[in-house]
């Protein structure tokens, strides 16, 4: 993977923490048979949008379970965790774990026709459209994967670029978006 010239991704000097790895039953508890090529998906997701960061020279910090940062006192094992930092989540909606006081964004990616608006076998965390609203936004990989998002009024939800083949157009698409949300911050 090369390394991508942009004009100002210099400018972002923030670390950019991110989870994937899948710490629970959840996927086969509530039936969801296609678990594994969704974690496959998420997970080459992540591998795309990570190795791009890196070579780029942005920092990186794996977080192997967000949820269990809830009070002050834990921060202190985050090192350089700011209020308001990026967390990356790359994991089917079934296991998303926000990390409490960070900018929370899922980056999905799947091939289905809807979502689930109620939960399966009283398990709340099937219930995708609950899990979804939990972030502060959903950057999605194609046009078709908004659209349907937007019929469930989530709001936030950005197209990175449809063309992941091409690292320059999708690079710069996921900086943009980073830049443009410190820049939210900082109003």
């Amino acid at each position: 993977m090369k390394q991508i010239e942009l004009t100002d991704h210099h400018i972002y000097n923030e670390t950019i923490f991110y989870s994937y790895k899948i710490h629970s039953n959840i996927s086969r508890r509530s039936g969801n048979r296609s678990a594994t090529d969704l974690d496959h998906l998420c997970e080459k997701t992540k591998d795309k949008v990570i190795n791009l960061l890196s070579v780029n020279g942005i920092a990186t910090h794996e977080i192997i379970r967000p949820e269990i940062y809830k009070h002050d006192i834990s921060f202190g094992f985050l090192p350089h965790f700011k209020r308001g930092d990026i967390h990356l989540i790359f994991k089917s909606f079934e296991n998303i774990r926000i990390l409490k006081n960070a900018y929370n964004i899922c980056a999905v990616s799947w091939h289905f026709d809807a979502i689930s608006v109620e939960s399966k076998n009283g398990i709340p965390l099937t219930n995708h459209y609950r899990m979804l609203s939990l972030l502060d936004e959903i950057w999605v990989l194609s046009n078709q994967q908004k659209e349907i998002l937007n019929q469930y009024s989530l709001f936030n939800i950005h197209l990175i670029s449809e063309d992941t083949s091409n690292e320059e157009i999708f690079f710069s698409k996921v900086i943009e978006r980073m830049l443009n949300i410190e820049r939210m911050k900082s109003e």
